[in-house]
Order: C-alpha cells, then sequence, then structure tokens
C-alpha cells in the first residue's frame, strides 16, 4: 500500500477471505491484473520480508517471458486524475501509521470534529488488536475528506510521540507519477 500500488479498498478485498491460501490467491490475481510496475513492486516486497529465493524466481520468469507492458503508468491529463493529493500522502505512509498510532485519542477527536460517527468507533474497536484497529482507522480516513485529514493531524500534533509523524505525513512529497499509479488502483 505505501507504494500506492493497492488501495484500502483491494485490501479489504483480499482480506475478506478466510483462509491464507485464498488471500494469497486473491493478491497475485490483483498483482498480475495491475502490470509489471506493481509485479515489481509485489517482488521486492517478496525480498525484503524475507522471501529472497522466490523473489529471484519469479524476476527471473519475469525477465524471460518479458514484457510488452510499459513499466510507467499511462500519462493522461492531470484533470483526468480524481486522487486528491492527501489520500496519495496517508497511503504512501501508511505503514508507518498503522505501527505509530493509537487510535482511542484520534477517534475521539475524530468524532468531536464530526468526522466519525459512534457507529464508525464501535466499528473501530470491534477489531481484536491494536493493528487492525489503526487499520480500520486508516480505511476509514482514506475514503473520507481533507477535512478528516487536517483534524487527523492536528490529532496527531497533540501528542509530542506522534508530532514527527504528522510532520513527515504533511510534508511527503506527492508526484503526478504517484497520482497517475494510484489512480491505476481505483478505475
Amino acid at each position: 500500500m505505501s507504494h500506492l500500488v493497492i488501495s484500502s479498498d483491494d485490501r479489504r478485498r483480499i482480506e475478506q477471505h478466510a483462509g491464507q491460501d485464498d488471500q494469497n490467491k486473491n493478491l497475485l490475481e490483483l498483482v498480475n491484473k495491475r502490470g509489471e510496475f506493481t509485479y515489481n513492486v509485489f517482488v521486492d516486497a517478496l525480498r525484503i520480508s524475507g522471501y529472497k529465493d522466490l523473489a529471484d524466481e519469479l524476476k527471473r520468469d519475469s525477465q524471460k517471458e518479458g514484457s510488452s507492458e510499459a513499466l510507467e503508468p499511462q500519462n493522461k491529463g492531470l484533470s483526468e486524475w480524481t486522487v486528491p493529493v492527501y489520500r496519495v500522502r496517508l497511503q504512501k505512509n501508511y505503514s508507518n501509521i498503522i505501527d505509530c498510532i493509537n487510535h482511542k485519542k484520534i477517534v475521539d477527536h475524530l468524532i468531536s470534529r464530526d468526522i466519525l460517527t459512534i457507529a464508525d468507533s464501535q466499528m473501530i474497536n470491534a477489531c481484536p488488536a491494536q493493528i487492525q484497529k489503526n487499520r480500520k482507522l486508516m480505511d476509514i480516513l482514506l475514503h473520507g475528506s481533507e477535512k478528516g485529514f487536517i483534524e487527523f493531524l492536528k490529532t496527531l500534533r497533540e501528542d509530542s510521540v506522534t508530532t514527527e509523524l504528522a510532520d513527515e505525513i504533511e510534508s511527503t512529497l506527492v508526484t503526478s507519477r504517484d497520482i497517475s499509479i494510484m489512480y491505476g488502483c481505483y478505475k
């Protein structure tokens, strides 16, 4: 997700399958559908996650087959893209956010600002583990408005532990290439 090649909707569709094999199959189908750039990010993620032999084998296989697809997403006029910059910033920082935040204070603040509802809070709190609660919150923010993003950053800045994270998110560089890649997740 931090590389913008899958969206939070994609993640939800993958995780809705009960078994790990079904989740893996769904992920592979998505990677194949998205093309070579997504495939390369996937192979790199395998390598980083400790599956070096599998990543090397997949890389060799893809080089043997070659590709007729361009590595870069198709360029379109920026006016045709509908991915807001704040979503790109949230998604590029997805891993850092879910690893660093504690949802409770953030959810309370967002409820007080009419960004989240009590039902949203209950849905978040129904998740069994902290990281799942953070993912659920991120899912809501990624589908929400820029106002929610701004209030989220304000909440992060209220805590000395997450002030730096707020600054990092806000200063995240968003290029037209980032927008193009993320746009590919939603079309």
